[in-house]
């Protein structure tokens, strides 16, 4: 028996589907769009907190991406530019304190802590510990706090940070570095008496 071969469709480039919206060709962008639109949603989720915001940040995403999709003519795969877009609409939205308070709790609240099973106690020394760890974050600056989180809580390596947040590795180093430092400096007081 010969196994029938399924005739699959060829994935056509970003680079094309720009080509197709420049040209006035409706599929070409919402092929973009439906191409994109999950990575993106992830991405202004984890700062934003909450799908209403997430989807908010992403439209505005695609409208900027929409005017200005001439830059881009040529380039093959248009998911970095348009994650920084998104990254950067999410910071501005930090330095406008729009998303700051219920994301950084869900962040404080991710961060492992003692463990609490069995120990009121230890239940209730995680909650300070999260209160404290919330409080710092808070004072950090938008790409500093963007940096540590990325990096230290979700876990992404250098690179990935670098392209979410559309700088050069160095400065992730560097927004690290700082970020290190201030929480040290902040929470210093909480870990002495803590005797962390």
């Amino acid at each position: 028996m010969v196994a029938r071969m399924k005739r699959t469709e060829p994935v056509v480039s970003d680079s094309a589907l720009v080509a197709r919206a420049l040209l006035g060709d409706e599929s070409g962008f919402s092929g973009l769009v439906e191409r994109h639109v999950e990575m993106l949603t992830r991405t202004a989720w984890r700062f934003t907190g909450n799908q209403e915001d997430a989807e908010d940040v992403v439209a505005e995403t695609f409208l900027r991406a929409y005017s200005r999709l001439e830059e881009i003519r040529g380039v093959e795969t248009i998911a970095p530019w348009l994650r920084t877009i998104t990254t950067n609409l999410c910071l501005d939205g930090y330095r406008k304190k729009k998303y700051r308070g219920q994301r950084i709790h869900d962040y404080a609240r991710a961060v492992p802590t003692i463990s609490t099973e069995h120990d009121p106690q230890g239940s209730a020394l995680a909650r300070e510990a999260q209160a404290e760890l919330s409080r710092a974050l808070r004072q950090l600056s938008p790409r500093q706090r963007t940096a540590f989180l990325l990096f230290e809580v979700e876990g992404k390596d250098i690179k990935s940070v670098a392209e979410e947040m559309g700088c050069s590795q160095g400065t992730v180093k560097a927004q690290l570095h700082r970020a290190r430092r201030r929480l040290k400096d902040l929470m210093g007081d909480y870990l002495a008496r803590s005797g962390e």
